[in-house]
This record gives C-alpha cells, sequence and structure tokens, in this order.
C-alpha cells in the first residue's frame, strides 16, 4: 500500500506507549509511516522498505505470539540524515541511519529491529535472547541462511552470552534439533516477565549450560 510521508519527533520519551494496544491475538497487518523528510532522495528506499516491513510484520507477530497480547497497528519509520550507527527501536518507532542505507541498502535490519517492536519485553529482556530471537527471525528465517552459517566462539569461555548472531544460532539449533517451540516459549516468558533458565531444561531437559556445550559439539561436526 501507499504510506505517506509525515514529519515526526523521534523521541523516546514520549513514544514507549505510543500505538500499542493489549488483545487475545496479533493484528492481521500493520501500516507503515514513512517520515523521509530529512533526506527526500532516499524515499523510494524508505517506501520499498515500508512494504517489506508490512510483508513481514504478521509473520514475526504469529511467530512470536502469546496470549493476551496484540503487537501496535502501526509503526513509524523515520529515515534519520546522517543518523548515528545503524537503527534503533522505541516502543512502535524504528529509525534508521541513511548513513547505513548508502552502505547497506538490503532491509534485513528492519527485520530485525522489528522483531523489537514486537518483543515489547519493557524492561523484562534479557539482552542476549532478546538480541538472538531478533537476529534468529532475521538471518535464520528473512535471509535464509544455514545454521553452518552462524558463528560459534573458538574461545571455550565465551558462549551465547556473545549475542546477536552467535545466540541466534544456538536458538536456530534449539528450534531445530531440540524443541521446536523454543524461541516462542522464550518469547513469551521474556514478555511476561518470568524468564528463568530452568527454562531451557524444563523444555529440553537439559540445562542451559549443558545445551550450549553440546550445541559447541554439534558445530564442530558439521
Amino acid at each position: 500500500m501507499g504510506t505517506p510521508r509525515v514529519i515526526a519527533l523521534f523521541s523516546a520519551a514520549c513514544i514507549l506507549t505510543a500505538g500499542i494496544s493489549l488483545a487475545s491475538k496479533p493484528s492481521a497487518a500493520p501500516s507503515v509511516i514513512l517520515d523521509s523528510s530529512e533526506i527526500p532522495e532516499l524515499e523510494p528506499w524508505g517506501r520499498a522498505a515500508a512494504n517489506t516491513m508490512e510483508e513481514w510484520y504478521p509473520r514475526i507477530a504469529k511467530l512470536l505470539y502469546s496470549e493476551g497480547y496484540e503487537p501496535p497497528e502501526k509503526i513509524y519509520l523515520k529515515i534519520n540524515n546522517p543518523g548515528k550507527g545503524v537503527a534503533g527501536t522505541a516502543g512502535n518507532r524504528i529509525g534508521i541511519a541513511a548513513s547505513w542505507i548508502k552502505k547497506e541498502p538490503g532491509h534485513g535490519v528492519l527485520i530485525h529491529e522489528l522483531v523489537h517492536v514486537v518483543q515489547d519485553y519493557r524492561g523484562g529482556g534479557v539482552g542476549w535472547l532478546t538480541e538472538g530471537i531478533a537476529d534468529y527471525i532475521r538471518w535464520g528465517l528473512y535471509e535464509k541462511k544455514p545454521l553452518e552459517w552462524f558463528p560459534v566462539p573458538r574461545d571455550p569461555a565465551k558462549d551465547y552470552h556473545q549475542s546477536y548472531r552467535v545466540s541466534a544460532g544456538f536458538l536456530y539449533w534449539l528450534k531445530t534439533d531440540r524443541s521446536p517451540g523454543m524461541v516462542k516459549k522464550l518469547n513469551a516468558a521474556l514478555r511476561e516477565k518470568r524468564y528463568s533458565p530452568d527454562i531451557f531444561k524444563k523444555e529440553t531437559g537439559t540445562d542451559l549450560n549443558a545445551l550450549w556445550a553440546e550445541y559447541r559439539e554439534a558445530r564442530k561436526k558439521t
């Protein structure tokens, strides 16, 4: 669908609860509102990105569904010029740096940020899992990378706490080899502020650190 250009302030102070409602099921489709006013020449990229977001948002909402939660129906996407870093999310607002778009014009980073919109942990998140889930959906499902693509630290002292793609690969393995519903259950526990590492043993019969050791061994074989 077409998306209007708007001028909006990207202020974390006033957006943490904007557009968020609680209900029993995720919404069927979102509306992505684009603000490319700071750099109009990137509006075509922004419109294409908004279309990708509108296509993938319902899929992400379904993957991360939990009882009693409905993600926002509107998402605000702002292209910041020049912008700092890559991208960031606060509530239902996503900002992305124009400098990053020019370097990496794909939409994968926005899939990662969309996951953060849906997660909506509100202080209940655990860093490595929050980013690991987002990268699992981005790289494993959207980018379609195989398990072998995800990095495993060479240093045995480094584990799933490395976050992002390292954690994502671990979650990918858990979902495919040990517990198909693991990501959804972890997400629900984080969203409802009842997460404990014990959930891994409850769902798989093996504690978290032992699972990581199994994962490292499995990856050595591949």
